[in-house]
Order: structure tokens, then sequence, then C-alpha cells
């Protein structure tokens, strides 16, 4: 294992994962922390700032200049913060994009705020930029629970996913060869660690690239795990790392919704890709022995359109609800 870098910048430091982040980081050793704060005043900052080697500034990713001041002297790069904005319907109807025009929008935070601060690390000279988002950006554009997080959350998941592929560019680019690290967790949770199975043990999964793992409830303890583990090990290059917890053992098997026209849709059982690992900690090497650089190109994907479509749906059947009510009312009143 590679060791950690002099000084680790962590930007959503005050965050429940950010704050785990740097907290292993320091248990660990070989080097500071640095961790930019929207407010630097807050609590949560403030007991950043109690701990030895822990170097607390204020910033805001959305703004270049304070990503580049914060970049400077660093080695590696975390980001660990998003945007949390509920949605209007003018985030799926604008043509002009002003509501992404909004500091907090998923565009400026997921997107925008990503895309500057590794460009930052990047010209800074940093080794590794670690971006933590979410299994759902790996799901296809029609999945139900990325339509349902772009509709709940200003389209968070096209912005999330837009912000990895800013990423891929910019290490391409980068003249030192900047690595990344994406890390997708799956349902968070802030339990101390994963259920445990029938044999009482936890279950933790692990895959990287495009290997499909089931989005199980995964503690915030484990993924600030996988971030600190990832940043010190050499084969954590240019990789997407899907993070969750089970609480059953898989067998090696994992099941998935297909369709055929002879049975329609229905549930398969396949093994598991050599790509995922299943076990009890990751801190355990054997957790990391699958893990491959990423191979697939990332692009786009449409989920305005499967929004729309949904939202359209809704609203048929929201009509049709409405003149059946009115038939109804007719029919018993007049």
């Amino acid at each position: 294992m590679t060791p950690v870098a002099p000084l680790t910048l962590v930007v959503g430091g005050t965050g429940r994962v950010g704050a785990r982040v740097v907290e292993r980081l320091i248990e660990r050793g070989g080097g500071g922390v640095r961790v930019m704060a929207r407010d630097a005043s807050s609590e949560g900052a403030k007991k950043l700032a109690s701990m030895a080697g822990v170097q607390v500034i204020q910033g805001d990713a959305t703004r270049a200049e304070d990503c580049a001041r914060a970049c400077e002297g660093t080695s590696a790069v975390i980001a660990c913060f998003g945007a949390q904005r509920i949605a209007r319907l003018s985030d799926v109807l604008a043509v002009d994009g002003s509501p992404e025009r909004e500091a907090a929008h998923p565009r400026n935070v997921n997107y925008g705020a990503v895309e500057t601060l590794a460009r930052c690390a990047a010209d800074a000279g940093c080794a590794r930029f670690v971006r933590v988002t979410g299994m759902s950006v790996g799901y296809p554009a029609f999945d139900w629970i990325a339509v349902l997080l772009n509709v709940v959350l200003s389209m968070t998941i096209q912005w999330q996913l837009a912000g990895e592929i800013a990423i891929r560019k910019i290490c391409r680019e980068a003249k030192n060869g900047m690595k990344y690290v994406i890390v997708r967790p799956g349902n968070l949770s802030d339990d101390e660690e994963c259920a445990k199975d029938e044999t009482g043990n936890r279950r933790v999964l692990l895959g990287s690239g495009d290997a499909h793992v089931h989005a199980g409830k995964v503690s915030r303890n484990d993924v600030a795990d996988v971030i600190v583990e990832a940043l010190g090990r050499s084969q954590c290059e240019n990789v997407t790392l899907s993070v969750a917890g089970s609480v059953t053992p898989s067998g090696g098997m994992r099941t998935e919704l297909v369709w055929d026209p002879a049975r329609g849709m229905h549930w398969q059982t396949v093994e598991l890709e050599k790509t995922v690992s299943e076990g009890t900690s990751y801190l355990d090497d054997r957790m990391w022995r699958a893990v491959v650089p990423d191979s697939d190109e990332l692009k786009p994907k449409p989920h305005r359109r499967y929004v729309a479509m949904f939202l359209a749906l809704v609203a048929g059947i929201s009509v049709l609800l409405a003149n059946a009510a009115v038939s109804l009312a007719r029919a018993l009143f007049f």
C-alpha cells in the first residue's frame, strides 16, 4: 500500500461522510488534512479544527479562487459534497437554464463546482482526486430510482453524472497525470456498521467499473473507510467503486429484473461479476484484489427525457382521475 498523501484536502469535511473521512485520515497518520468549509465558524468546523493535524479554511467550491487557494500544496483532494435541493417544475421545463443559475442548484454544485475543483486540483499538481456520488449515477436513465431522484432533487443524478464525466476528462488532460477515484455508495446509513447476516457477520460489497452491485444499505463509516483505503492503494487509479451492504451472504450470486418476449418481466439469478468482492470489512486486503481501472467511456444519459415522460404520465393519470371524480359526482348528485 502506498502512503497517504502528505496533505489531503477534504471538501465537504463537515458533512456526515466528510467528517468521518477526516477522522480516519488523522488516525492513519502520515500527513495533514485541510478542510474547506463554507462556514468555518460552524460547530462542525470548530470540532474538526480542534483535532491535531487538521486545518480548516473558509471557502465555497463554486468559486474558482477558493478552490485554487484550498488546493495549494495538496497531494490529494476528496470531494464529498453535494446539492440537496427540492425540485421545481421549471427544472425540467425551462429551456433557458434559469433555475440552474441558483448557487445551490445541482448543476452548479454536483457538476460546476466539481469540475472547478478538479481543474484546480490538476493545476496544483495533485496526484489523486476522489469524488463521492451515488450508485444511482450508474443506473440507466429510465431506472425508476434514477427517475424519482431526478424528479425530486432537481435532476441531481444527471448533474452527478456530468460531474463524473468532467473529472475523467480533466484527469486525461492533466499534465501531471492526476488519477481519479469515484466512490458510488448505495443507501447511506448512520449505523455504526452494516446489518449483520444470519451467521452474525456483516456483509459488505465492493464492485469496480460497471459491475452490478445491489444498492443495499451501507454505513457512512464504511464509505469513509473505502475513501481512505482507495486513496492509499496503488491499484485505485482511474477507478469507479460501488459500495454497498447486504443482510445475507450472496453465495456469489445476485438477482436482476430482465425482460424476454416469452416470459415478460421476471427475476433472473446470475453470478456476481469477477470485479465484485464480498466480505466483512473494507480494511481487508482481499476486498481490493478484484478492483480494475475503468475501461468504459462514460457518456451523458437522456435523464431529462425520462423525467418528462414520467411527469407526462402522472399528469395524464391525474386528468383521468379528475374526470372520473367529476363523472361520479354528477351521477350521484345531479
